[in-house]
């Protein structure tokens, strides 16, 4: 659930039932089939021509959709929600992720036409909301099964991490021009901040790494952690506030260094964390890219440049880094916010996230690098490195595809999976299933195969 800061006085609120959950509702709207007629709130005629692809990210909850309004075809996306004052509740009349839907779908209309945030609002019955189903239920098979059907499993693998390069090479082009335009060191800093950013958090740890940035070199490399918390926003007050015993002393030592730091202050950061679990709440992520500038010395380049050349092969090379980058914080392994420990710790990093820092960030940046440094061996090293990685591990979105496009669902598991294979699923779900708004008649490559 979203925190809720300052909520108006709105008319008409109704209970809601505990059964129903914006869940059962966003997947009641995800089987929604097309040419479906509707009548919003006004009485106007909607026709479904695609419900959208179902969001696994920030942002409204299907991406993509269509809807025939009076003749026209709208594109757009759509988000669903108990009762229609939760757009208000939760903030999204203010957040510019929110400014492309085109319908706004709730089960109670507890505005009753009075200041409706959205033109478009229809009412769908809870009553109708089926029972949660098997993954294969959830997310039926999609045109390009058939095309998959024809491949065995290495060929779909081959295919996979085929896409999977392409993505990687994309990376590494955009973090190259990156470089070429504000050197190594900050570009690759930039990717980890984008990789501790995690979904939701994203653009707040981008308006984080500019400030950090603001601060000159020597000053971010010795007081990275103070830097960091003070800039964030997300340092308490040490009088204010029932911190926990290990807390104190930790927020004390940061306010020591930060108030002979700062600079002049800037708004405060929309750090987000519904829909973000405990363990991803952006104090552990912060503290997590805190332990990651410690390792590297806040020269990301200079530690991945050095480290490539101890290790004599690839698969030497991931292990260290996935193994090196499993971040522990002495502390906030055992918090997800100033007060309360938790019962039990988890790192700060784990596994999973490690390998997707190598993915996303790392292998990419020293790649990067080598081109442009003219050191074509680094670049093939860093290169063969990444697709020995393994898999991080499925995610909604990599689940979401598989059950499209692989049938019968048994081949799933037996698909051999790696973080090139996981990178090529990514890559053309959001290529081709996404931008047709999961509409196989609109999908460019169902089209071209």
């Amino acid at each position: 659930m979203q925190a809720q800061s300052e909520k108006p006085d709105l008319p008409f609120l109704v209970a809601e039932p505990r059964r129903v959950y914006e869940f059962d509702l966003q997947h009641l709207w995800s089987r929604t089939p097309r040419g479906l007629l509707m009548r919003d709130t006004r009485n106007r005629e909607i026709t479904v021509l695609s419900p959208g692809t179902w969001n696994v990210e920030a942002g409204p909850d299907f991406k993509n959709a269509r809807i025939r309004i009076g003749g026209k075809t709208v594109k757009g996306d759509i988000e669903v929600h108990y009762r229609e004052s939760d757009w208000i509740h939760h903030g999204h009349q203010d957040d510019p992720n929110y400014e492309n839907v085109i319908l706004h779908l709730v089960t109670v209309d507890d505005l009753a036409g009075k200041n409706s945030p959205c033109d478009h609002v229809v009412i769908i019955n809870a009553e109708n909301c089926p029972p949660i189903e098997s993954d294969e239920k959830k997310f039926p098979a999609g045109r390009c099964a058939s095309y998959f059907s024809s491949l065995n499993n290495p060929q779909v693998a081959e295919l996979l991490v085929a896409a999977g390069r392409l993505r990687f090479r994309r990376k590494t082009e955009h973090v190259l021009e990156d470089m070429l335009t504000h050197g190594a060191e900050p570009a690759c800093l930039k990717m980890v901040f984008d990789a501790a950013g995690f979904k939701r958090n994203r653009e707040s740890f981008a308006e984080l790494f500019n400030r950090f940035m603001a601060y000159s070199p020597e000053d971010r490399e010795k007081y990275y952690s103070a830097i960091l918390w003070g800039e964030s926003g997300l340092l308490p007050d040490p009088a204010a506030g029932k911190l926990a015993p290990e807390m104190s002393k930790f927020v004390e030592s940061c306010w020591k260094d930060w108030w002979k730091l700062r600079q002049e202050p800037h708004p405060d950061l929309n750090w987000r964390r519904d829909g973000v679990r405990p363990l991803n709440f952006p104090e552990r992520r912060l503290a997590a890219l805190t332990v990651v500038l410690e390792k590297t010395g806040a020269n990301p380049v200079k530690f991945l440049k050095d480290a490539a050349k101890k290790h004599n092969s690839p698969e030497d090379f991931q292990k260290f880094l996935v193994d090196d980058f499993t971040c522990h914080h002495p502390l906030w392994d055992s918090f997800t916010g100033f007060s309360e420990p938790r019962a039990k710790s988890a790192a700060v990093f784990g596994t999973s996230r490690s390998i997707e820092l190598s993915v996303n960030a790392l292998l990419p940046a020293l790649t990067a690098y080598g081109r442009l440094k003219s050191i074509p061996e680094l670049s093939k090293f860093a290169e063969k490195t990444w697709f020995k990685l393994p898999s991080p591990g499925d995610n909604r979105l990599i689940k979401t595809a598989l059950h499209r496009w692989l049938f019968p669902p048994e081949r799933i598991g037996k698909l051999k999976r790696s973080a090139a294979v996981c990178q090529g699923i990514i890559h053309l779900y959001r290529e081709y299933c996404e931008s047709a708004g999961t509409d196989c008649a609109a999908c460019l490559l169902y089209n071209s195969i």
